[in-house]
């Protein structure tokens, strides 16, 4: 009975074994990526490398130390990516380490290669602490759209939600309609605020894009637009979130895309711009 028992223990161990030396047959080794290279970018490194053709590789995986965070980071790149570009880093401590593996579609591990980079700087980041209101004046304000009887820049300037500006609707002109603010000093942020007509649903605005310009003749910089959600209510009132800009401004256009009743005009109460008070915090200087 004993040999019995020993006999089948030793059959058992011998299936074990041969199962697992299939597992190994089974698994696909992944091959080497090769050309791996870095480049230096604002508090960014971008990692790239080729992939060999017939490749048996699933993913990338990417492993590297966060000094800032005193973390470990993985990323996981899928083949179709040739690179991956590594964000939230900082020129202050210097080279970062990374480890980059292949691994194949049996999740086998392949060969790890090290490279080590540095980010350029991190440029410091401006932030909006609170507003102060700029008063505009006519001079400062100008509509090619403007309506010859209902157009007067000064009704939306004059804190009067009984007054009301209304472009061109005598004669047809395709939207968009905007307003071009000329600002007396430059600004680094700013939020725009306007008030609805006093009667309901009346050509008020419905999609709005904001820009920002150094160039009176060219505001190809949108920053902001929002195309739902904006007040239809008569009197009502609308405050954009505190748009921070990479450079300063000195023009700001207020462009209607759409009207609320689809029309080919629109009409506002009051239109203001308050400026950001601004905080500088520089992560390379903490």
């Amino acid at each position: 009975m004993m040999k019995k028992i020993v006999y089948i223990g030793l059959l058992i161990s011998c299936i074990f074994i041969a199962a697992s030396c299939s597992d190994k047959d089974d698994e696909i080794t992944p091959k080497d990526i090769s050309n791996i290279t870095t480049e230096a970018l604002p508090g960014k490194i971008h990692l790239k490398w080729d992939i060999p053709d017939d490749s048996n590789i699933l993913y990338v995986k990417v492993t590297y130390f966060d000094h800032w965070t005193q973390e470990t980071h993985v990323k996981l790149i899928s083949t179709f990516s040739d690179g991956i570009i590594i964000d939230e880093l900082l020129n202050k401590f210097g080279d970062y380490t990374f480890e980059i593996q292949p691994i194949s579609s049996t999740e086998t591990e392949g060969k790890v290669q090290t490279i080590s980079a540095t980010c350029q700087p991190r440029p410091a980041e401006y932030k909006a602490i609170d507003r102060e209101l700029i008063t505009l004046t006519p001079d400062m304000v100008t509509c090619l759209f403007a309506d010859p009887s209902e157009g007067k820049i000064e009704d939306m300037l004059d804190d009067n939600l009984s007054t009301y500006f209304h472009t061109n609707w005598h004669d047809e002109m395709e939207m968009p309609h905007y307003i071009d603010i000329e600002l007396k000093n430059p600004i680094r942020g700013f939020q725009l605020a306007y008030s609805t007509r006093d009667r309901t649903n009346t050509s008020h605005p419905a999609e709005i894009k904001i820009y920002a310009s150094n160039d009176p003749d060219n505001f190809g910089t949108e920053v902001f637009s929002q195309n739902s959600g904006l007040p239809t209510g008569a009197s009502a009132d609308y405050t954009s979130q505190a748009l921070t800009l990479s450079d300063e401004c000195k023009y700001i256009r207020f462009s209607v895309e759409r009207s609320s009743d689809n029309s080919k005009f629109f009409t506002i109460a009051e239109l203001k711009i308050y400026k950001s008070i601004m905080s500088i915090y520089d992560p390379e200087k903490e």
